[in-house]
């Protein structure tokens, strides 16, 4: 009851449970570990002691040796943590605790990379059937993939968050109020664009807060209650509802108004992004404009907001926005240095208006792109620009040079062999080098146009209709 309620009369209710139920009977060491977790928030030097007894009365219980663990991680005692779990790692190599809490060490030392691998191999470990390997390893997923600029057409940001939208639906099977794990479900099914399930979830958890506001008329429940309707404004921006959108907008941006930290200016420029968009959608322009000028006096600084305000400013189609739009870009750069999106950005907008005065100068900027930016531009967006602007500039081919150049120094990757060869890019594929989807190499076996391989593109994706065409025609 105190872990579900945090209420302190049921943690003493418990302490005094258990300490009655060891006089009755000492020799349990269910007891002693229940007393111990009772007692971590108030006693150490009791909680220890009740977890060594514990040890003592069943040394090869792995549960024991792990509470031990966390409680000297919780009292910032590392060294002594990672004794313990090199004990219970003796104990059970193939347990997924002791791996889980050699992570848990490992991110509270700053190392973000060994807790991830840890943080993983715990949940493969458990099968995906441990509470607290499910949970730990979501929350490690999110945590490194939100807000650090991954692509969406990265093949391996989606299989991550695919694993962690699985594992919070097997942690909800055990404990499906969890606020956080809730708020973590969001963001990843929000993430995957899975937002008829994100819809599901973000009113249960409107739900539980709604509940917990009118019971105890904390303005911290209220302050989250504002960020999941900004949220849940996001869920139906993406499920095309912009009426739904701009109504939780606009009331998320009512309660957090006065708010000036960063989890409320995160909302509100959320928050503006969603009205503004809902009302493009709804073809209100003014109140379009009004939206993002409100945004670019919050934040000019995101190159991805002034590239998302540009789009929307091009789309409408007028001159004076596509000039407008153009002029976002150009002063972006002009205040915060090149930037390769800000560039892709321009020289498809130019490509699009057919400006051959200033394709030649974007022509020029791509060519001189420097190492570093062409090993970020992983789907080689740049190369495929500098081809089309040469086919509009000098009628010829000579742009496919871009690509042998990218082969020399990106020998891997399928998309610059998509252009140059199909064969090898088919083998790269084949060979495990890249990481591509079922459906993808379904359609590079089924180009070869052999039979062999086309069943081979039909096993991997039956729903490939490309391959089921493709194997009609062989007969």
């Amino acid at each position: 009851a105190f872990i579900t309620l945090k209420e302190p009369q049921y943690r003493d209710a418990a302490i005094f449970a258990f300490k009655k139920s060891i006089q009755l009977q000492s020799n349990t060491s269910e007891t002693w570990i229940g007393l111990g977790i009772a007692t971590m928030d108030i006693n150490f030097r009791v909680s220890q002691h009740c977890f060594i007894k514990a040890t003592a009365l069943e040394p090869k219980a792995t549960n024991t040796w792990f509470n031990l663990a966390m409680l000297g991680l919780k009292k910032k005692d590392t060294e002594f943590a990672q004794q313990v779990l090199n004990k219970l790692q003796s104990l059970a190599p193939q347990d997924s605790s002791p791996w889980l809490g050699m992570a848990l060490i490992l991110e509270e030392q700053g190392d973000i990379i060994g807790s991830s691998k840890l943080f993983a191999h715990s949940f493969i470990l458990s099968n995906g059937r441990s509470k607290a390997a499910q949970f730990m390893y979501a929350k490690n997923v999110l945590e490194n993939h939100i807000n650090n600029g991954d692509d969406e057409r990265d093949i391996e940001t989606v299989e991550k968050l695919t694993t962690a939208s699985i594992a919070l639906e097997q942690f909800f099977k055990k404990s499906p109020d969890n606020q956080f794990a809730l708020q973590c479900a969001l963001l990843t099914l929000e993430r995957l664009h899975h937002y008829e399930n994100a819809n599901e979830l973000a009113n249960r958890l409107i739900g539980i807060l709604e509940k917990k506001f009118e019971k105890t008329q904390d303005e911290r429940e209220l302050f989250n209650f504002a960020i999941i309707k900004g949220q849940f404004a996001r869920i139906h921006l993406g499920l095309g509802n912009f009426e739904l959108s701009i109504e939780n907008a606009d009331l998320s941006q009512g309660i957090i108004s006065e708010s000036s930290d960063e989890k409320s200016m995160k909302t509100k420029i959320s928050n503006h992004i969603c009205l503004g968009l809902s009302y493009f959608f709804l073809n209100d322009f003014d109140q379009t404009l009004n939206q993002f000028q409100e945004l670019l006096s919050i934040s000019k600084d995101s190159k991805h907001l002034v590239v998302l305000i540009a789009k929307v400013l091009y789309d409408v189609g007028e001159s004076d926005t596509k000039e407008i739009a153009l002029q976002e870009l150009t002063e972006y750069i002009a205040t915060s240095g090149a930037d390769l999106l800000v560039t892709l950005t321009i020289a498809a907008m130019s490509i699009l208006d057919d400006k051959r005065e200033d394709l030649s100068i974007i022509l020029e900027e791509l060519k001189a792109l420097p190492l570093s930016k062409q090993i970020i531009d992983k789907h080689k967006d740049a190369p495929y620009l500098i081809e089309e602007i040469t086919k509009r500039l000098y009628r010829n081919d000579t742009g496919k040079q871009v690509w042998q150049r990218s082969a020399y120094f990106f020998p891997n990757n399928l998309k610059v062999w998509e252009r140059l060869d199909k064969n090898i890019q088919r083998r790269i594929a084949s060979n495990g080098q890249n990481k591509v989807t079922a459906e993808e190499m379904s359609k590079l076996y089924c180009e070869s146009k052999n039979l062999r391989s086309i069943q081979r593109g039909m096993f991997l994706c039956p729903w490939n209709v490309t391959a089921v065409k493709a194997l009609n025609e062989c007969f």
